[in-house]
C-alpha cells in the first residue's frame, strides 16, 4: 500500500525529531559527564584556556533577522523573483558584499594589547608583534634578505613565504602589512557563506557569514580577557590555516555533489590541504579521514575509489615536493620538516614527560659546573603557558604511564571539541563582552552552568546545533557531516601534539559549530515561516547541477603548476632575493660608517673604536635589518617577562630587533643554524625618542652582546635612511656596555 505525500512528510518529520532528540541527549550527557567528573584523573590545571569567544545576543538576533529576510525573499512567487533571474551574478554580488563588510569592519576595529601584539609607542606608534608572531615576521624578512631558511621554522615554510610577500608589499609600515592580511582573511566569511549555502541554503550561509564577522570583532575586542588569541591582525599561523581549511572543505563539497563531473574541485581540495600542512603540521591528520570520506561517498567500493584517491594524493605530493627536495639537499632526508615537529618536538620532548621514568643523577656523578659545555642562551620564541601537572596517585609502571599519556591526549581532544560548541552567550541579554566573561562557564575552571538563564541558553545552544547536524545529515548524508569530521579530525590531531588546549589552537576549525548553528536556525525559520519539511530543499534555492566536465590534460597541468608553485613559494622568495648583508668583519662595518661624513662625527673616535671592537670579547659591530622600533620612558614597558628588552626598566631606552645578525664571534652557538635565533633584540639607553626610525629599515649597531639575556646592549645605532639618523647611548664616549 502506497503512502501518501503527507504520510511520507510526517514520517520524515518524526525521524528528524527522533534523531535530533537523541543527538541532543548525547551532547548534554557528554557535557555533563566531562564537566562534573573531568574523568576523575585529569588535573584541573590541564585545562588552561578560555572556552572561546562568545557572540552577543543582539549580534545573533541580527544575523537571524537577515537570514529570515533572505528566506522570505527567496520564496517563489511573487516576492523576489529577481533572486533567481541571474544566480551567477547574484552570488558574485553577495560574496563581494560580505567581503567588503568583513574587511571594512575588521580593519576599522581597534587593536588591543595582547601577548602577540605589543602596545603602540614612539616613534611610530604601531602595534608590533611579539613572541611567535615576531619570530615569524623576522623569518619572513630573513628570506627577503637572501638568508638561509630559519631551521627553527622548518615545518612552516609556506607561512614564511606568505609573510614575506605581505612584508614586500607593505614595506616599512607594519600596519599596512596587517591590513593586507585582513583583506585576505576577509575571504573566510565569504567561503563559509558558500559552504552554508551548499549544505543547506543561502539563508544559512548569510547567517554563518554574519556570525563569523561578529565573532572576529569580538575576538579583537576581548583580548584583555583572552590574552593568547589569534585574530586577523595577529601574525600567527592559525587564521590563515582556518581560511585554507574552509576552502578545502568548500571544494571537497563541490566534488561530492558531482564526483564524476568535477574532478577539478577534488584536485584543488587536495592541493589546499597540502598547502595547509606547509603552514601547520596538524592538517596532515585529515588525509586518511578525507580518503575514508571519499570511499564512503562512493558507496564503499574500491574500484571507483582508485582514480579520485590517486588524484587527491598526487596533488598533495606534488605540492610538498619542492620542500621535500630542499630538505633532501640540506638534511639528506626529504621528511625532515615532518620529523622535526613530530618526533623531535612532540615525541621526544612532550611525550617523554609522561612515558619515561624520571631519573636522578647522584651528586657524586654530576658534572662540575665549570667543566660543562657552554650552552648559548637563546630568546624564548613561544609564549609561556600554564603547564599541566602530572596526575597524582598513579603507578610508575610503564603501562600506567602510557595510560596517563592517553588520558592527557583525550583531555585536550575533549576540551577543544567542547570549546567549539558555544555560540550563544550564557545570558541572552548580555550587553557587553565583559559581562559575558564574568560568567562561570567562560572562566578557566570550565565550571558548569550556575543559574537558570545560563542553563536555558546552554540547552537552546545545543538544540540548535543538534538540529543543524541532523538536518545536514538527512539532506546530504555523509556529506553533511564533513564539517563535523573536519572539526573532530583537526582537534584530534592537535591533541596528539599535546599542545595547549583552547587558546588559539581551535581557531582553524572553530567556525564549524557556528556552521551547524546557522543551519539549525535556517531549518527552524524554514519550518515556521516557509512551512516546508525540514529535510526538503528550500524553495527558491534549488542547487543547479554543474555542467559535465571532463578533466582535460590542460586543466590538470595548470592546477598542478599552481600548487607546485605554492609549495615552492618560500624557496622562490629565498633564491630570488639577493644577499643584502653578505658576511663582513666588524672592522669593515666600522670603516664603512667612518667613511660617511654625516655619520663619523657622531661616533666614538676611530682610534678608540677599533681596539674596542677587536679586543673586547663581547663587542659587536654589525649591520642588518631592524624591526619593531620601540621607545620606552622610565617605568614603561611590556611586562611579559621578568627580564629582557621589553621589560620595565628605570631608564628611557630604545629597543628594536635585528634580523638574523651574524654573532658567531661572540656566541659560538650562533654558528649552528638549528639553534641560532632568527632575531636578536637590541637595547640602548636614550634620553629622547628617535625622530626617525622606520620599521624594516637597515641599521648598523655598535655595542656588546649580553649572554644572559641574548640581546645587544648598544652604544650607537645608525639608521640608514636618507639622510642617516645616528643615536648614541650616554655611555657611548666611555665605550662601556654596562647599563645603568
Amino acid at each position: 500500500m502506497r503512502m501518501t505525500k503527507k504520510q511520507i512528510a510526517a514520517s520524515s518529520e518524526q525521524k528528524f525529531l527522533l534523531y535530533t532528540a537523541l543527538l541532543l541527549i548525547g551532547m548534554l550527557l557528554f557535557w555533563g559527564i566531562f564537566c562534573f567528573t573531568r574523568l576523575n584523573f585529569i588535573s584541573a590545571q590541564s585545562f588552561i584556556a578560555r572556552i572561546g569567544t562568545p557572540l552577543l545576543g543582539w549580534q545573533i538576533l541580527l544575523a537571524i533577522i537577515v537570514g529570515l529576510a533572505v528566506l522570505l525573499l527567496c520564496r517563489k512567487p511573487p516576492s523576489a523573483q529577481f533572486f533567481s533571474l541571474k544566480p551567477y551574478w547574484l552570488e558574485i554580488g553577495i560574496c563581494l558584499l560580505i567581503w567588503s563588510v568583513a574587511a571594512l569592519l575588521w580593519i576599522s576595529a581597534p587593536v588591543q594589547n595582547t601577548y602577540s601584539i605589543r602596545q603602540p609607542v614612539a616613534p611610530n606608534y604601531e602595534n608590533y608583534p611579539y613572541s611567535d608572531a615576531a619570530n615569524y615576521t623576522a623569518g619572513a624578512h630573513a628570506l627577503l634578505l637572501g638568508k638561509d631558511y630559519p631551521r627553527q621554522m622548518i615545518d612552516k615554510p609556506l607561512y614564511l613565504g606568505y609573510l614575506a610577500l605581505l612584508n614586500l608589499l607593505g614595506g616599512q609600515s607594519f600596519n599596512r602589512v596587517v591590513n593586507l592580511q585582513v583583506l585576505l582573511l576577509a575571504m573566510l566569511p565569504v567561503t563559509l557563506y558558500l559552504i552554508g549555502k551548499t549544505l543547506h541554503s543561502r539563508s544559512a550561509g548569510l547567517i554563518l557569514a554574519l556570525l563569523t564577522i561578529f565573532k572576529q570583532l569580538n575576538v579583537m575586542a576581548t583580548t584583555p580577557f583572552v590574552f593568547h588569541v589569534a585574530t586577523c591582525k595577529v601574525m600567527t599561523t592559525e587564521p590563515l590555516t582556518g581560511l585554507i581549511l574552509a576552502l578545502f572543505l568548500l571544494f571537497l563539497l563541490r566534488w561530492f555533489k558531482h564526483p564524476e563531473k568535477s574532478l577539478v574541485s577534488l584536485l584543488i581540495a587536495g592541493g589546499l590541504l597540502a598547502a595547509a600542512s606547509l603552514i601547520r603540521m596538524v592538517p596532515l591528520v585529515l588525509v586518511p579521514l578525507t580518503l575514508f570520506a571519499i570511499w564512503a561517498v562512493l558507496g564503499w567500493r574500491l574500484r571507483p575509489l582508485l582514480r579520485p584517491a590517486i588524484l587527491f594524493v598526487s596533488i598533495m605530493i606534488i605540492t610538498l615536493t619542492p620542500w621535500m627536495v630542499y630538505n633532501l639537499v640540506i638534511f639528506d632526508n626529504p621528511f625532515t620538516f615532518i620529523h622535526r615537529k613530530t618526533v623531535s618536538v612532540v615525541v621526544e620532548k612532550r611525550y617523554s614527560e609522561y612515558v619515561e621514568e624520571q631519573q636522578t643523577i647522584p651528586e657524586s656523578t654530576a658534572v662540575p659546573q665549570e667543566t660543562q659545555s657552554p650552552v648559548p642562551t637563546l630568546q624564548a620564541v613561544s609564549p609561556a603557558v600554564p603547564k599541566a601537572t602530572a596526575p597524582t596517585g598513579l603507578s610508575d609502571l610503564p603501562f600506567k604511564r602510557y595510560v596517563t599519556l592517553a588520558a592527557y591526549i583525550l583531555d585536550r581532544f575533549v576540551i577543544n571539541s567542547l570549546t567549539n560548541l558555544f555560540v550563544l552567550p550564557p545570558r541572552a541579554f548580555s550587553d557587553t563582552l565583559s559581562s559575558v566573561f564574568e560568567h562561570y562557564y567562560w572562566r578557566y575552571t570550565f565550571h558548569a552552568v550556575s543559574d537558570i538563564e545560563s542553563a536555558v541558553s546552554l540547552i537552546v545552544n545545543f538544540v540548535v546545533i543538534a538540529t543543524g547536524i541532523v538536518a545536514a545529515w538527512l539532506q546530504k548524508k555523509i556529506i553533511g557531516l564533513l564539517p563535523l569530521g573536519l572539526n573532530l579530525g583537526y582537534n584530534f590531531g592537535n591533541a596528539l601534539t599535546l599542545a595547549a588546549a583552547g587558546f588559539r589552537s581551535v581557531v582553524p576549525v572553530d567556525w564549524s559549530a557556528s556552521l551547524y548553528f546557522a543551519v539549525g536556525v535556517a531549518v527552524i525559520l524554514q519550518a515556521i515561516f516557509n512551512r516546508q519539511s525540514v529535510t526538503s530543499k528550500p524553495s527558491g534555492e534549488q542547487e543547479q547541477s554543474d555542467q559535465a566536465r571532463r578533466l582535460c590534460l590542460r586543466t590538470t597541468i595548470s592546477i598542478y603548476l599552481v600548487f607546485v608553485t605554492a609549495g615552492a613559494l618560500p624557496l622562490l622568495v629565498m633564491f630570488a632575493s639577493p644577499a643584502v648583508y653578505p658576511p663582513a668583519d666588524e672592522l669593515k662595518v666600522i670603516a664603512n660608517l667612518q667613511a660617511q661624513p654625516s655619520v663619523a662625527p657622531f661616533l666614538p673616535p676611530e682610534k678608540e673604536l677599533y681596539p674596542f671592537v677587536s679586543q673586547q670579547t663581547t663587542a659587536v659591530a654589525l649591520r642588518s635589518r631592524a624591526l619593531f622600533p620601540r621607545y620606552y620612558t622610565p617605568e614603561q614597558g611590556d611586562n611579559t617577562e621578568e627580564s629582557g628588552v621589553l621589560a620595565t626598566k628605570p631608564y628611557s631606552r630604545l629597543s628594536f630587533a635585528l634580523v638574523a645578525p651574524d654573532l658567531s664571534e661572540v656566541n659560538p652557538g650562533f654558528k649552528h643554524p638549528e639553534i641560532a635565533p632568527v632575531l636578536v633584540n637590541v637595547n640602548m639607553p636614550l634620553e629622547h625618542p628617535p625622530a626617525v626610525f622606520p620599521h624594516a629599515v637597515d641599521a648598523s649597531v655598535i655595542g656588546c652582546f649580553d649572554h644572559l639575556t641574548s640581546q645587544i646592549n648598544a652604544l650607537a645605532v645608525v639608521v640608514h635612511t636618507n639622510p642617516p639618523q645616528i643615536y648614541a647611548s650616554p655611555r657611548a664616549d666611555l665605550l662601556m656596555c654596562d647599563l645603568p
